[in-house]
């Protein structure tokens, strides 16, 4: 029968628990303001402009088959 090492078991456990802890605390660290934000409705805005800018330049002509204008 194995011998459990309970020195290492601890000492393993630990080491995964300390890991685990940081990984908590990045999650919860506040992100930098330096991150850029958009307005909502500009957003939507570009999302309908380019919408419409490839409805102008694609044509569907059938299933799976698109062609040039």
């Amino acid at each position: 029968m194995r011998k459990i090492n309970f020195e290492k078991y601890d000492k393993k456990r630990k080491e995964a628990k300390i890991d685990i802890l940081e990984l908590r605390d990045q999650l919860l660290k506040q992100r930098a303001n330096s991150k850029r934000s958009r307005n909502q409705n500009k957003q939507f805005l570009l999302y309908e402009l380019a919408k419409n800018r490839k409805e102008k330049m694609i044509e569907k002509t059938g299933p799976h088959k698109y062609k040039f204008k």
